[in-house]
């Protein structure tokens, strides 16, 4: 009962953050689109050449990762919570910073970007199908967890940012920086679980159907 009860606060908690933060989030998510975008026309309007070449370094990354042993799976485990430490660092940073919204915003388009560039260069080197089950399982499953988690991270900045440009009261701005900082930390721990998914489930699922992606 108390865990339900538990849930069911910790659903209303988050529903309300959206819900007072819509129009920040609206922003967050149509900067990530363009990201997106931007990936995608720029593999289509890569030469010939060029997507020779990516089609050269996705085969030779394929036969590498179905080759790999478990101790270079950890080093994808490693490799996955930098990166995602990194991003968090800076989107939390930001926020704090005079050009707070142009760093968040710029993170979300080169996220974007590298997610739509991945896909796009997958499908051009393995075809449509493939590549579906591929980005499903590789991309799609950490993804999950990790552009909503990205999204309220770079959401927190966006808020606090304005209210450091606003607010005069330092209590106030205080009060806001250490809310900031726990909802990146929470956010933080979500990304870890999302790498474990990336460097263990994904991994483990891709092993698998080897035989129809190869």
């Amino acid at each position: 009962m108390n865990k339900n009860k538990i849930s069911i606060r910790l659903k209303n908690l988050i529903e309300e953050y959206i819900k007072n933060n819509i129009y920040n989030y609206i922003l967050v998510v149509l900067v990530f689109i363009i990201g997106i975008v931007a990936g995608i026309i720029t593999i289509n309007n890569f030469s010939s050449e060029k997507k020779e070449i990516i089609y050269n370094y996705i085969t030779a990354f394929l036969e590498k990762f179905y080759n790999t042993n478990n101790l270079e799976q950890n080093k994808v485990f490693v490799i996955a919570i930098i990166h995602n430490l990194i991003i968090t660092i800076i989107l939390c940073i930001a926020g704090t910073t005079i050009l707070g919204i142009p760093i968040v915003l710029g993170v979300m388009v080169y996220k974007g970007f590298c997610l739509s560039y991945t896909i796009s260069a997958l499908t051009l080197s393995i075809g449509f199908n493939k590549s579906i089950l591929f980005c499903f399982v590789a991309l799609f499953l950490p993804n999950l967890l990790c552009i909503p988690a990205l999204f309220t991270i770079a959401v927190s900045s966006l808020k606090l940012y304005k209210l450091i440009v606003s607010e005069k009261n330092r209590n106030i701005i205080k009060n806001r920086l250490l809310r900031h900082f726990i909802i990146t930390i929470l956010m933080f721990l979500i990304l870890v679980f999302a790498s474990i998914i990336e460097s263990k489930l994904s991994f483990l699922i891709l092993k698998l159907v080897k035989n129809y992606i190869m």
